[in-house]
């Protein structure tokens, strides 16, 4: 069982792992597009559609509402849409490593970017949490300065403790954290 750290709702065992299974697949789309605007609006259409949750993500595909996947010839129930506010807070939690976007290699920092604008570009109040030298449209927050890959005398797991325990600090101001 999981419990929403906004709105104390419990989700069974079932919903949970098929919400892990849509984000994964949300990522393994998303990682194999380019960096550039149509990869950030994929990445945020798959997002969105795992968001919203009148939408499912199956097979590699996004299936319309009601529908849980292409292979499937029963209608699934369409759920609330409870994201359907534009204001809602975003945070993206990225990894540590490399500054968003990278560099050069940083296949989840690529991922973290990529939803983060594309977000952004559909008018989603994001913050992307990241190291300081990131680069990003949405509001950034940081409390390292540059990667531990990059910085010869970071620590990486005081850097990722610090980096994750300040995402938990200001928990209280998103409506989700991703």
């Amino acid at each position: 069982m999981l419990l929403s750290l906004t709105d104390n709702n419990v989700i069974d065992d079932a919903e949970a792992r098929s919400i892990l299974t849509d984000a994964a697949l949300a990522h393994r789309n998303a990682m194999a597009l380019a960096t550039d605007g149509a990869a950030h609006d994929q990445a945020a259409t798959l997002i969105e559609a795992i968001l919203k949750g009148g939408n499912s993500v199956r097979h590699g595909q996004l299936a319309p509402a009601g529908h849980a996947g292409p292979d499937d010839t029963e209608p699934a129930p369409t759920a609330p849409d409870p994201m359907s506010e534009r204001a809602r807070r975003i945070a993206i939690l990225a990894p540590v490593a490399w500054r968003t976007p990278p560099r050069h290699y940083g296949a989840w920092e690529t991922v973290a970017g990529n939803v983060t604008e594309g977000l952004v570009a559909r008018g989603w109040d994001a913050t992307l949490f990241a190291t300081r030298d990131s680069l990003t449209s949405a509001q950034l927050h940081a409390v390292i300065d540059q990667g531990y890959e990059e910085d010869p005398g970071a620590d990486a797991k005081v850097a990722e403790y610090l980096h994750i325990a300040e995402v938990f600090e200001h928990a209280s101001a998103f409506d989700l954290i991703h």
